[in-house]
């Protein structure tokens, strides 16, 4: 049997304690603990749960945002009340993406910085912006007490926060222990929920390319985004949509780096396809998917007499071991002898794929290298390739062929198991079971 007892709650923030603070832990507001009785009547009538059918329904509301690439990986704009993490290298171009967003919202942001001062935040306000900047009011606070923080975020509670990074920030002298994150970041998390305040957490990525800190904090937040580079060579960055409670995840927005700051890309194919209509031997178009969008990308293959007593094969932007066992299947089912050769293949615009669609695809280009026969321009290929030399069926395949159409493409190879829904007068469909049937169709 529970006895009468008490409880002590915070006044601002709801914190529940079984004794009395001075200081609440949460909202670190000094003397606001009042005691509350507690006995068996209000277990029984704390208990609330209710029928799915009874509960209103009500839309995410959202802050649309300027940048379109950005909000179509957010689902939409970012959500009023949620808490997102963005992590990536440094000097990736995070501060850059998050500055120009806050310079296009019209909306009151508290930008936290404990990386920056002041004015290395203005500098970066000043090159970003333009004549028409919609957003007066961006506060800047440069401070990584936590306590100070909370302080300035409970003075003005702005529309949206932004902290910069949140590995930066600590509470009592408890510098990057993984506590004290978790901490803090459950802090922040119940401010955005109770005040309706979106939350931008900038994260660092540590060197095996993981975020950085402990799993929960990807736990605890809405949204989680990944700035990747896409090659150290090459001025384009990827965002990757890893979590997203309030929409589609695998999504992502390419951009490019330019003084002026981060440049969305909208037609992703225009930077992965060669800008000659010069049939080149080895050189193949190939259709994948990426997130949830169809792209073009070219494949580029090179194989040469070796120089060594043992062949090498090397590949840039797509899996080695993957580009092993394709060469095993040329050799096992199209007869050629590649590997006895030196076999190079190169993804063309610095992009690493992981979409096996591009199989057949750098099959027809390795296969075009060795026998120095060129692909038309015209066309393009998609399909996986199994142990057995069959062409799997790609999902969706309707969508990869308007694609392929919508670019001009006058041709497309692609595996006789897709059940195709549509007649399409404006392009060639080429379907084949076997990689063996390539060589008919191409190289005889």
């Amino acid at each position: 049997m529970i006895g009468n007892k008490k409880n002590f709650f915070c006044e601002k923030c709801n914190y529940k304690s079984f004794k009395w603070l001075g200081k609440c832990p949460y909202c670190m507001a000094w003397n606001t603990f009042k005691a509350v009785n507690i006995n068996n009547d209000h277990y029984k009538s704390s208990i609330e749960y209710y029928n799915i059918n009874d509960i209103k329904y009500s839309e995410n509301k959202r802050i649309v945002l300027h940048d379109m690439e950005l909000n179509r990986v957010l689902g939409g704009g970012i959500v009023e009340g949620s808490i997102s993490l963005i992590a990536g290298d440094p000097g990736i171009g995070k501060s850059t993406l998050i500055m120009q967003l806050c310079i296009n919202i019209n909306k009151t942001i508290l930008y936290i910085s404990g990386e920056e001062n002041i004015y290395q935040i203005k500098n970066r306000f000043v090159r970003l912006k333009d004549k028409n900047f919609l957003n007066q009011e961006i506060i800047v606070f440069a401070d990584n007490n936590f306590e100070n923080v909370i302080q300035i975020i409970n003075k003005l509670m702005p529309n949206i926060i932004v902290v910069d990074s949140i590995q930066t920030l600590y509470y009592n002298d408890n510098l990057g222990s993984i506590n004290q994150l978790k901490y803090i970041a459950n802090v922040l998390m119940n401010m955005a929920k109770k005040n309706n305040i979106a939350i931008i957490l900038i994260g660092h990525i540590n060197k095996e390319g993981i975020i950085a800190g402990p799993k929960v904090l990807e736990h605890i937040v809405d949204v989680v985004l990944l700035f990747e580079n896409s090659n150290n060579n090459f001025p384009y960055r990827i965002i990757k949509s890893l979590k997203n409670r309030f929409g589609k995840t695998s999504e992502l927005a390419v951009y490019k780096m330019e003084n002026k700051g981060l440049v969305p890309i909208s037609n992703l194919s225009s930077i992965f396809l060669s800008k000659s209509n010069k049939e080149i031997v080895g050189n193949v178009v190939v259709i994948i998917q990426e997130g949830l969008q169809t792209i073009l990308i070219g494949v580029e293959s090179l194989v040469s007499n070796t120089r060594y007593n043992a062949s090498q094969n090397f590949a840039i932007g797509y899996n080695y071991k993957r580009i092993n066992m394709l060469i095993a299947v040329i050799e096992k089912f199209c007869k050629i002898s590649v590997n006895s050769k030196d076999v190079y293949v190169n993804i063309t615009g610095g992009i690493n794929i992981t979409d096996n669609s591009a199989d057949l695809g750098i099959i027809c280009s390795i296969i075009s290298s060795y026998k120095n026969i060129p692909i038309s321009r015209k066309l393009c290929l998609t399909g996986e390739i199994s142990l057995s030399g069959e062409v799997k069926e790609v999902i969706d395949i309707d969508k990869y062929i308007v694609t392929a159409i919508k670019s001009g493409f006058k041709t497309i190879i692609v595996s006789s198991y897709n059940n195709i829904q549509s007649y399409y007068d404006d392009i060639e469909i080429i379907l084949i079971n076997n990689v063996s049937e390539l060589i008919n169709v191409l190289f005889i």
